[in-house]
């Protein structure tokens, strides 16, 4: 049976609405904790923020049920969660792992490693039902072949063994509503208020390319490097990329008016129109001419395969300008390319 949120995925190129604002998701699910082989004592469950705007958790609950049952099991939420932050729910544990991170919240759920129900709900009564519903089902997650209840056209697969959890793709921002194509299994990572905050590319964003407005940069860049392959949640190399805008990045030293950020996603999805990708800020590096340069990194995908990076740049803070090798802005020629952004490889 499925479950369908009235929260998906959207696209639009500019957008009506800003349906990533205010967006917390389920983003990982361990159910290993404390298991023979287990890399952590705790069972949790994760949430993140995939919009630009503070939520007030009070009042909310994450509830779980086994793959086949009724009966949900509930854990009350508090405390605010950061724009682009993530949320640690710790739950029942066992003898065998290391501590896990600070935790956000607490419970005392037993949760199954293979298969389960997850439902993050805006209210903290117990839900009913092998497969409930309703406005106040915020997110849903239906992982292992034996869960009755899912998001979209099938279940997330559930982990194979107490080393790995249930992720959402792309460092939790791939968000189209589908549980089957949103997550994968991956070696467990939990991330905390603390973890550096993550903002993803969202409907919300606005995408400044071709548009032939003023709010378009002139010109912008990934100036370097070309291609990257670095290790599954490893800190990538310094990326370099460059902006020019009249009347703007000419003086030395940073503009006040210009916000850079770098970011990568999955290597078939675009970042101007899809959602998927996530992105960190950068800061200003030096003067090159006309044009000012700027310095980020991230920590790559936990999950081993083929992404891209972008810079993204914006002189409002809601209006982007995406960024490839060969250049992109309203300047004379240049386009952004999907196909021009450099390829990040990451290896187990």
């Amino acid at each position: 049976m499925a479950y369908t949120s009235s929260v998906g995925f959207g696209t639009a190129t500019p957008p009506t609405s800003a349906p990533c604002a205010s967006s917390v998701v389920i983003s990982q699910i361990y159910g290993g904790g404390g298991n023979s082989g287990a890399t952590y004592k705790n069972d949790f469950i994760e949430l993140h923020n995939r919009g630009g705007t503070a939520v007030n958790l009070a009042g909310w609950s994450v509830q779980y049920a086994s793959a086949t049952g009724t009966t949900w099991l509930v854990t009350n939420l508090s405390g605010t969660l950061a724009p682009g932050g993530y949320f640690l729910v710790q739950q029942a544990g066992g003898s065998s792992g290391m501590a896990l991170p600070a935790s956000d919240a607490t419970g005392t759920t037993n949760m199954s490693a293979s298969a389960g129900k997850i439902a993050l709900v805006n209210a903290t009564a117990a839900l009913s039902g092998g497969c409930p519903s309703g406005a106040k089902i915020l997110d849903f997650v239906g992982y292992g072949t034996t869960a009755t209840c899912f998001k979209g056209s099938g279940v997330a697969p559930g982990a194979s063994s107490a080393a790995q959890s249930t992720q959402r793709l792309a460092a939790a921002c791939t968000d189209t509503g589908d549980n089957k194509a949103d997550f994968a299994t991956a070696s467990v990572a939990p991330r905390n208020s603390a973890t550096m905050a993550s903002a993803c590319a969202c409907a919300g964003d606005i995408t400044g390319n071709e548009s032939d407005q003023p709010y378009e940069l002139d010109f912008c860049n990934v100036q370097s490097p070309v291609s990257l392959t670095v290790s599954a949640s490893a800190m990538t190399p310094v990326i370099y990329g460059r902006a020019y805008e009249a009347g703007v990045t000419e003086a030395a030293d940073a503009s006040v008016t210009l916000k850079v950020e770098v970011g990568f996603g999955p290597a078939n999805i675009n970042p101007t129109t899809q959602s998927g990708w996530q992105f960190f800020p950068a800061t200003y590096n030096a003067q090159m001419g006309n044009d000012d340069e700027y310095k980020g990194s991230f920590l790559a995908p936990a999950l081993p395969g083929a992404y891209r990076y972008a810079y993204r740049m914006t002189l409002d803070g809601t209006r982007w300008t995406y960024c490839d090798l060969n250049g992109a802005g309203s300047g004379a020629g240049l386009s952004f390319e999907v196909t021009q952004l450099p390829a990040l490889t990451v290896v187990p």
